[in-house]
Order: structure tokens, then sequence, then C-alpha cells
């Protein structure tokens, strides 16, 4: 008897149609790309479009079951972490491991957009204390 498979599709998300949601931030909102709506299992991908604004307002958290990936499109990302500030230009990467607290912001003057990639999908999100 042969195995029965999973059928597989290929999915195109056009950003012009997907669904976006607020973030846990002021003047940020997500745009949904690949997660399980569209059969994804292991991972998560969705841009981030950040106004300027201050790093004040960005929530101190971590994930304590997945990783973190943030690609810079376009902008300046400033990261946060327990002991250092990181300044990230448009096309760099970022990788946070699970555990690591870190805020997010956009440094620079310009809208800032960030591809963010959770693996596996469906992140935790523990708000801290800013780190003094």
């Amino acid at each position: 008897m042969a195995d029965k498979k999973e059928p597989r599709t290929l999915t195109v998300v056009d950003l012009s149609t997907t669904s976006t949601r607020p973030m846990a931030r002021p003047g940020g909102r997500s745009l949904r790309l690949v997660d399980a709506a569209v059969g994804a299992k292991n991972l998560d991908m969705h841009m981030n479009i950040l106004q300027p604004g201050s790093r004040a307002s960005a929530p101190y958290h971590l994930h304590t079951n997945a990783e973190n990936i943030y690609f810079v499109l376009e902008g300046n990302l400033g990261l946060r972490t327990e002991d250092e500030d990181v300044f990230v230009d448009a096309g760099c990467a970022v990788f946070i491991p699970p555990g690591v607290a870190h805020s997010v912001w956009n440094s620079g003057q310009t809208e800032a957009r960030i591809l963010e990639i959770y693996t596996p999908p469906n992140a935790d999100f523990v708000r801290l204390e800013p780190a003094e």
C-alpha cells in the first residue's frame, strides 16, 4: 500500500492584498506573508513597517520558543539587547536565538521595512521591563 502524501501547492502572496495587523507599538504594522493560513507548518514570515519614532515605544521582549530573523529591506533598524544597542542598515540580516531579550525600532528618518521570520511559527511574545 502506498503512503498517503499531503497535497502540495505553491502559494503566491501579494503584498497589496495581504492582511495587515497593528503591532504592539505605536507607528507599526505587520503584513502577513507566509503562515498557517497558506499552509506553512514550520515558519512564519511577515513584513513589519515601522514609522520613525522613539525607541521608548518599542516593547522590550523575548521569544522562548522561536528563532527570529530580521532582514532590513529599507530604512534603518535599532535593536536593544541586555547589554548593547545595535544599528542595522538596509541589506543586513539579524539572527536572534530563543530567550534573547530585545526591542526593535526605526532608528532612521524614513519608513523602515523589515522582513521578519519566526521558526517555529506562533512565537510567544514575553514582554519584559527594559534593562537599565
